[in-house]
């Protein structure tokens, strides 16, 4: 097989796994995959393993399933500029502008949180922590934070359990995010208080 034949291959085969999630926005487990895309469990994982790689697709950690990433969103995005991120524009350069303060927007995926869009206010000290596109481990900063903080407690523990070294990292432990967590249930808000830019809060 040559070169440009094994990479058609590829891309063709990583199309076939797109359009079998694209069926099932729940999201699918590997056997529902192989069974569903004609693969072997081999060739279905490898595809999958290469296609988590580049963000086009995520393993939730509480159900294992596979699912679309927001990647393909913003790709989807280019094509058609309607996403998640369009939508919230306007909103969110109105809140820049009566803040004066930097607004962002993050979505959960996996056991990450994704910027998708950032506004700026007009205050001139600005602190840009996250660019379109970074991914944090849910709970660090205050947006993953947040979404981590609103999740059930099963999804927790789970995202607990997978990112346990990614969050070490940032210097987080689980009892970090675990006095958050009571933080947010005491006072309806989840806050971050310093601790990935020292000095700052959000």
């Amino acid at each position: 097989m040559t070169e440009i034949a094994a990479i058609t291959g590829s891309i063709a085969r990583a199309a076939r796994i797109i359009d079998v999630l694209t069926a099932a926005p729940e999201g699918l487990a590997l056997n529902q995959i192989v069974e569903c895309s004609g693969f072997s469990k081999t060739t279905a994982f490898r595809v999958l393993a290469n296609m988590q790689e580049v963000g086009f697709i995520y393993q939730d950690p509480e159900s294992r399933r596979y699912l679309l990433g927001h990647k393909l969103a913003h790709i989807a995005q280019v094509a058609t500029r309607s996403n998640i991120a369009g939508m919230a524009q306007r909103g969110m350069e109105r809140l820049a502008k009566l803040s004066e303060d930097t607004v962002f927007l993050s979505v959960p995926e996996g056991a990450a949180a994704i910027c998708v869009a950032r506004a700026t206010g007009a205050f001139p000290i600005r602190t840009l922590t996250l660019n379109v596109g970074d991914r944090r481990p849910l709970g660090v900063g205050a947006g993953a934070l947040a979404l981590f903080c609103a999740m059930g407690d099963e999804k927790r523990e789970a995202v607990l359990r997978v990112n346990r070294n990614w969050m070490a990292e940032y210097g987080i432990a689980e009892a970090d995010l675990q006095a958050s967590y009571d933080a947010y249930v005491a006072n309806g808000y989840a806050a971050n208080i310093g601790r990935i830019v020292a000095g700052t809060s959000a």
